[in-house]
């Protein structure tokens, strides 16, 4: 696999983070699921609309993948939140894009540090 992932080795282990998220004193992080009976029902507007709330009220709120499917509105509501690029890396002939967790956690790495 071509996959140039030459830094992967010094990517922290799952165990690894965890054990610096419960280190974290006072800090609790809460998973909200967006779920829907059918593809089109509002999930990633309604997702996008929750983030747009969050950064109103303080939070540092961050995109690392989105599928607009070509709905204006949704797309409307990236405006003014962080987008992380996506990865573009080549396998099997095929040139593919994916999340770049490398940059979103280097991204949470430099602001622990600022």
């Amino acid at each position: 696999m071509a996959d140039s992932r030459g830094d992967a080795e010094q990517r922290p282990s799952p165990e690894a983070l965890l054990e610096a998220a419960r280190r974290e004193e006072g800090r609790t992080g809460r998973l909200k699921i967006f779920v829907g009976a059918a593809p089109g029902v509002g999930k990633t507007y309604e997702m996008l609309q929750t983030a747009r709330a969050r950064q109103k009220d303080g939070y540092d709120v961050v995109v690392g993948v989105v599928e607009t499917h070509g709905r204006k509105e949704t797309a409307a509501l990236l405006d003014g939140l962080g987008v992380i690029p996506r990865r573009r890396i080549e396998y099997k002939g095929q040139s593919l894009e994916e999340m770049d967790l490398d940059a979103i956690v280097a991204r949470q790495s430099a602001d622990r540090a600022g």
